[in-house]
């Protein structure tokens, strides 16, 4: 309907799920892009923001975007042939910074303090490398595995007369002598090596009991009378 020049045109709005008749805006030379969008927002109701315009051509699936490019004066002269369609748009959904997909970034996302703790754990790490017992020649290998065996045979050697000691005190006597089990480190040295290592004071060795001597005790000359006094 063109009256004094300008043209009602129809509007056809559309929330996604259905199309609504809201009526007719009314097309006059003076009319712009940015008025048109006021005039939609006020007859449906929601900011200019939320919504997309479209020419549409009646009876067709035909739909040209409404931009401040468009020359509504062809509308004018041709309105009944077409309808403005406006659509809703979708809520971005990445604009919600305060929903469920930024508490699930953040829950992926280290905080930056727990990156330095781990940036310095691993620069001590670089700065404090690990013990490493040292390497020992063949000689020396075979001297600490031979100290490590006379060290643990005397120890088992000990712990054995611990365990027996009371038995063996018990059954001493004075007409017999008591065998006591002891470690000597030259025999056991000698034992492992295979190797004599000659004379040295033993706890094998025997013991002489009530041993005296035919001249009685050992003590200083007598002096005589010729002898000067100190």
């Amino acid at each position: 309907m063109i009256d004094g020049g300008s043209t009602s045109v129809a509007v056809v709005y559309s929330d996604g799920s259905r199309e609504i008749n809201v009526g007719t805006v009314a097309v006059d030379p003076t009319l712009n892009f940015k008025s048109l969008l006021t005039l939609l927002s006020q007859r449906i109701g929601i900011s200019p923001h939320q919504f997309s315009v479209y020419l549409a051509a009646v009876g067709t699936d035909r739909k040209i975007p409404v931009t401040a490019k468009l020359n509504l004066a062809t509308v004018r002269r041709d309105g009944a042939a077409h309808y403005f369609f406006v659509k809703r748009s979708k809520r971005n959904k990445k604009a919600n910074g305060n929903g469920k997909d930024a508490a699930k970034k953040n829950h992926h996302h280290p905080r930056p303090e727990n990156v330095m703790l781990l940036r310095r754990a691993a620069a001590s790490a670089v700065r404090d490398p690990p013990l490493v017992p040292p390497i020992l020649n063949p000689a020396q290998y075979e001297r600490r595995l031979m100290t490590l065996q006379i060290e643990r045979q005397s120890y088992l050697m000990n712990m054995k007369v611990g365990v027996n000691g009371g038995a063996a005190e018990r059954e001493f006597s004075n007409t017999s002598t008591a065998a006591v089990t002891a470690a000597c480190d030259g025999c056991s040295k000698a034992k492992i090596t295979g190797i004599n290592g000659g004379f040295h004071l033993c706890v094998h060795d025997a013991v002489t009991v009530g041993f005296r001597s035919p001249a009685g005790p050992i003590t200083r000359p007598a002096k005589t009378a010729g002898e000067a006094g100190p």
